[in-house]
């Protein structure tokens, strides 16, 4: 026995064919003003490169046969000033660098230049614009293979690609000082103890030989290229999204009644 207020669905639908042409046209129109609509939002570009840090702990020559002297095993005595590359994020958001980086002169398609700091005009204080500047530059560490990823989001995309490339070379040599500066503390310690304490000395000698040697903190496994494609906005999937909320709108303003006395 079917109850008295059961919803009749062939009903309902033949009401949604009947206005078949409604939704016709509200979808031509709605397609064209909402497509027309996200050319006016700015395109943004992602530039992104690849490194990988140097793990490599075998030293020269000259470093081994310290240790040799010292009766040391290089594979238990690796750099103690080495940074593992999960920490590479925190230091790109590191205020100091945001800082340093955000004076940098960057120069768009149509040869226009300016500091990475006028990217950002709606950034009244310097919180504001290192926010800005955090969601747009990122670094992403992949444990699969131990390789980083520096990218940087622009709208224009030359802009996107040295906004990359200097985050990239401004990091390498942030960890290259940090480096340099904790071997002078080395060295300046081990000088300081007394000449007859040979451990000492001959550590003196190895970070010495540290100090002279240029020893690169990564490896760029991919180079950052200028970006063809716009990232941002996704034209078609807000375009999909946008007929399916009005196309539901539309069934519920037809089915109003029908639903209202049902409930």
């Amino acid at each position: 026995m079917k109850q008295e207020n059961a919803i009749d669905v062939k009903a309902l639908f033949a009401k949604l064919w009947d206005h078949r042409f409604a939704f016709m046209i509200t979808w031509v129109v709605a397609a064209f003003v909402i497509g027309a609509a996200t050319y006016l939002i700015p395109r943004e570009y992602k530039s992104t490169t690849v490194i990988i840090p140097e793990y490599n702990l075998q030293e020269t020559k000259e470093i081994r046969d310290i240790f040799y002297e010292m009766n040391l095993n290089m594979e238990i005595s690796p750099r103690s000033d080495m940074i593992v590359p999960e920490y590479y994020s925190k230091i790109i958001s590191d205020p100091h660098f945001l800082a340093t980086l955000s004076v940098q002169v960057v120069t768009d398609q149509s040869g226009k230049s300016c500091t990475i700091a006028q990217l950002y005009p709606k950034a009244k204080t310097t919180e504001q614009l290192y926010e800005k500047m955090k969601m747009d530059i990122r670094c992403k560490y992949s444990r699969k293979d131990g390789s980083s990823a520096i990218s940087a989001i622009a709208k224009d995309p030359c802009v996107a690609q040295q906004m990359a490339i200097l985050t990239r070379d401004q990091l390498e040599q942030r960890i290259a000082a940090y480096r340099q500066d904790n071997t002078q503390r080395n060295i300046n310690y081990y000088a300081s103890l007394p000449e007859s304490n040979q451990l000492a000395q001959m550590l003196l000698q190895m970070e010495q030989i540290r100090l002279q040697q240029h020893q690169p903190v990564f490896i760029t496994l991919v180079n950052a290229d200028v970006p063809v494609h716009a990232v941002a906005p996704q034209r078609i999937k807000i375009v999909v999204i946008s007929l399916i909320i009005i196309t539901l709108l539309m069934i519920g303003w037809y089915w109003r009644k029908d639903i209202l006395e049902w409930l």
